[in-house]
Order: structure tokens, then sequence, then C-alpha cells
């Protein structure tokens, strides 16, 4: 996915070891021993502090939760807020290449938190997928999940109905021809040619094939985070998700080129019930300049999803 436009993901990369780091060692981090006493990766990046139900987002395909720190201090929540990183981030651990055990570790991690729920999840693009696997999770183990927000998540282009991937290869043609429409004729030629001369054989029959969005682009990642981002795509490709019986709350950038249209395409087979909400800005935007709206309507979500007569 394009965290999935992946653009701010490359700015944050950077500091990605030092969160390993922090996390390894805070308070919660303790809490996150092995009996024997070992330590172990611990994903859980503190982001505001709070008292009450925590909320947990999950990163995007890149691994790095700096991205969601805006999100995570805007929101407004009693509770704390908790980020969830990408194991491998600091070249000492091999990232997860399994979406279904990521997900199952993370759920592990969240329950030494919070043992019990009802639980409050959240996910931006890549992450909403793995969000959605660890509310099935929790939900066959027999816990309550209160919130369940995708922020403009899909599963694999595979799953696709073939009118939707029809429908986004148009979507895609269009923008890159509004794009083109906007250099001058004298440097038209030069522009293909340069867009041509980046993609490689090989990447441009896989886009065919698959239509996912790649990212950060030719931006170079150090070799661990590289290795992480690959596992994502990896996982994410091999992923096939089971039925959730609970309700996915689905908030989708109002700016689309890159996805279906209508999210429910994607999503209404797989869940017991679907809600939707618009957030302005693109998809990358929902973590950087839209990042306020998103923060705004997440915390809506959940004032609703905590009161008496709605999720509990």
């Amino acid at each position: 996915m394009n965290d999935m436009a992946t653009g701010s993901a490359g700015r944050s990369f950077k500091l990605a070891g030092t969160l390993v780091e922090h996390a390894s060692t805070n308070a919660t981090g303790a809490m996150l021993r092995k009996r024997t006493g070992a330590p172990r990766f611990n994903p859980l990046v503190p982001v505001k502090s709070g008292s009450g139900a925590p909320l947990f987002i999950v990163h995007g395909v890149a691994g790095v939760v700096m991205e969601l720190f805006p999100i995570g201090k805007l929101v407004r929540s009693q509770g704390p807020v908790y980020a969830i990183q990408a194991r491998g981030l600091d070249g000492a651990d091999a990232p997860f290449n399994s979406l279904t055990e990521m997900a199952s570790y993370y759920a592990g991690s969240i329950r030494e938190v919070q043992p019990r729920g009802p639980y409050i999840l959240a996910g931006y693009s890549f992450g909403g997928v793995v969000a959605f696997e660890m509310a099935h999770q929790l939900s066959t183990a027999g816990e309550k999940v209160a919130l369940l927000a995708l922020l403009d998540s899909y599963t694999h282009p595979r799953s696709w109905p073939l009118s939707c991937r029809i429908g986004v290869l148009r979507s895609r043609i269009a923008y890159r021809a509004s794009l083109a429409a906007k250099v001058p004729i004298g440097q038209t030629v030069d522009y293909y040619l340069g867009r041509l001369g980046d993609i490689s054989r090989d990447r441009f029959r896989k886009h065919l094939r698959t239509l996912v969005p790649r990212g950060i682009g030719n931006e170079e990642l150090p070799e661990a985070a590289q290795r992480v981002k690959d596992s994502c795509y990896a996982a994410w490709d091999r992923y096939r998700p089971s039925y959730y019986p609970g309700k996915i709350t689905f908030l989708k950038a109002g700016t689309n080129w890159r996805y279906p249209e209508d999210p429910r395409t994607i999503w209404r087979n797989l869940a017991g019930e679907f809600e939707m909400h618009t957030v302005p800005g693109e998809h990358s935007e929902l973590v950087g300049p839209s990042a306020e709206h998103l923060a705004d309507r997440i915390s809506l979500c959940m004032e609703r999803a905590v009161e008496p007569n709605g999720a509990e």
C-alpha cells in the first residue's frame, strides 16, 4: 500500500532504532519480559499518557511509527495512546513475514498492558489490515473490541473484485494524465521518457500484475528498514483474511486515485458491520496535513464506541 504512500516514513525511519531502544527500556517494556527474565522485543511505543482504556495504532508498511505521533497526540482520549512499531527495525531481530503471526504478537503485547477488553484498535494503511487480524484473533479468544478503525486500509489487490482493479487502473491513468497535462508541451516527451526510465521492466510487469502502489519510490532505506518494508509487503500479499463478526469503522481519504472508490466492495463480506467516514486529503496526507482532521474523526468514533448504549 502506499505509505503504502510512505513519504513520511522516509523521514521517520532514522528514529526507529531510538524508538525500539526506548520502548524496550521504559516501564511498559518491563511488563513485557518473559517469565525467565529475558527481555523481548516490545512493539509498543508510548505516544501519550493517560488513565483508562488505551488506544493502539498499528504502523504502516514501512514499520515506523513517528508518522503516527501527530495523530496520537491530537486524539481526544482519557486513556494512553500507543503506537505499534514493526519488529526488525533495529537490525537485531528478524521481521515478521506472516501477517497472522505479526497480529498475534501484537495482540499478545497489548494484552500485557490491557489484560481484558474492550479494546480500541486502529491501523494506518497496511496497519489497518493488521489491526483487523488482531481484532479477529481477540474476538476468537472471547474478548470484546470496542472500536476497530481502519485508516484508509485495504486488503491486497489480488483479493479485489475485477471491477475494482479495472476502476483503480483507470483512476491511476487519469491521475497520471492530469499530471502530464501540467507539463509544458515542449517538455512532455522528456517527462514520459523520465517516467519510463524510473521503472524497470520487472517492476513495470509486477505493477501491472498486482496494481500495488510501491510507496517511497527511489528513496533508499537502511538495510534493516528495507527488509522490514519488504517483509510487510510479502506478508500483505500472502494474507487471507477470515470473517470478523464485529464492526469495521473505515476512515477513507477524501482524495482517492490509488484504491477502490468504495471500500465496502473490499470489506463488506469480511465483517458483521461496516461504517465509513471521509477525511479530507489524500492517502499519505492522513498522517501529514490531514492529521488533525483524522484525529478528530477518530476521537468522535471512540466517544461513540464507549457510550453506555454503544459498543459496550
